[in-house]
C-alpha cells in the first residue's frame, strides 16, 4: 500500500527560496556591473559563485521531495525519497511512534523549513534518526524504530498509516527481507574520499581565486595600456587595454574546468595516474598564470 506525503507546501517554499536566491544573484550582479572593477566586485563575484552549490543542493532536495512517498506491506516499509530508497523489514521494526509522543530534545542536522525535514539527528527516547519527512511539525512525524536507528517519516494520513502498520505488524511477514539502503552509484564513488585528488583540484581552485582577487585589487592602479607578452629580448610585443588582464583568470578557469572534468572521467575509468596528471596540469597552469600576473602588476 502506498502512502503519500503532504509535499506541496515544501515544494512551494523550496521554489521560493530558489527564486529569492536567483533574484539576489541578479541584483548583486547588476550592482557589480555599475561599479568600477575593485575588490568589491571580486567579493560580489565570489558570492554569486558560492550560491551555485547552494542552488544545486536546493534542486537536489526539491527532486527528493517531489518523488517522496512510503510503501507498506506485511514484509517491509519502503521509504522513497527521490533517487534514495530505504527498505526496512517489518520484522526489524520494534514500534512506530507518532511524533506527539516524542516530547524530549530533538537534535537535527540537515534541511529544515516549512514542508521539508530531511537529514539526520537524535531524538530523545528514540535514538539516532534519519528524517525523510515533508513537514516542519514534530506532531506530523512518525518515528519508525529499529535496533540502533529510527526513521522519521510523515505520511499524509498519519492515523490511518499507524492503523495499517499495526495490522500488518500483527499479521506477521510472509517472506524474509534484507534491510537495504539504495542510492545512486555516484554517492559511493571512491573519488569523494581521495585526498590527493581534492588537494590538487583544491589548490588549483584557490590559486585561481587568489589570482582574480589580486587582479581586481590592483586593477585601478594599472596604466590604461599594459604589456601582456614579451619577446625573447624581454621587449613587450603585445600591448592591450588593461581590461585584457582578466583573460588570465579566464584561461585558468577554462583549464580547471577542462582538466578537472577529464580527470574525473579518467578516474572513473580506473586510470588514476592519468587523472592525477590532468589535475596537476591544471595546478601548473595556475602557477604559470601567476607568473604572468606578477609581470603585469609589479
Amino acid at each position: 500500500m502506498e502512502w503519500q506525503t503532504n509535499k506541496q507546501l515544501g515544494i512551494r517554499v523550496t521554489l521560493g527560496i530558489m527564486a529569492w536566491l536567483a533574484v539576489f544573484d541578479l541584483l548583486i550582479m547588476w550592482i557589480a556591473a555599475q561599479l568600477p572593477v575593485s575588490p568589491l566586485t571580486f567579493v560580489i563575484s565570489l558570492l554569486v559563485l558560492g550560491s551555485l552549490p547552494v542552488f544545486a543542493l536546493l534542486t537536489y532536495w526539491l527532486v527528493g521531495l517531489r518523488g517522496s512517498g512510503y510503501m507498506l506491506d506485511r514484509n517491509m516499509l519502503t521509504i522513497v525519497w527521490g533517487p534514495l530508497e530505504q527498505v526496512i523489514p517489518m520484522e526489524a521494526i520494534e514500534r512506530a511512534v507518532p511524533g506527539r509522543e516524542v516530547a524530549g530534545r530533538l537534535g537535527f542536522r540537515g534541511a529544515f523549513w516549512p514542508g521539508l525535514w530531511v537529514g539526520q539527528g537524535k531524538a530523545e527516547g528514540v535514538g539516532p534518526t534519519l528524517f525523510y519527512a515533508a513537514t516542519a511539525r514534530r506532531e506530523d512525524l512518525v518515528f519508525v524504530v529499529t535496533p540502533g536507528l529510527a526513521y522519521a517519516i510523515s505520511p499524509a494520513e498519519q492515523a490511518k498509516f499507524l492503523e495499517a502498520f499495526n495490522q500488518r505488524k500483527a499479521m506477521g511477514p510472509t517472506q524474509k527481507v534484507e534491510q537495504t539502503s539504495r542510492r545512486p552509484a555516484w554517492f559511493d564513488w571512491p573519488l569523494w574520499s581521495d585526498r590527493l585528488a581534492w588537494s590538487l583540484v583544491g589548490l588549483a581552485a584557490v590559486a585561481l581565486v587568489l589570482l582574480a582577487g589580486v587582479l581586481a585589487w590592483r586593477f585601478q592602479g594599472l596604466p590604461e595600456m599594459i604589456p601582456l607578452h614579451y619577446n625573447l629580448q624581454g621587449v613587450p610585443d603585445r600591448v592591450e587595454p588593461r581590461a585584457e588582464v582578466f583573460v588570465l583568470p579566464l584561461i585558468g578557469l577554462l583549464a580547471l574546468l577542462l582538466n578537472g572534468s577529464l580527470g574525473g572521467v579518467a578516474y572513473q575509468r580506473q586510470e588514476r595516474f592519468v587523472a592525477y596528471l590532468l589535475w596537476a596540469g591544471a595546478l601548473l597552469v595556475q602557477a604559470l598564470l601567476w607568473v604572468a600576473c606578477l609581470q603585469v602588476v609589479i
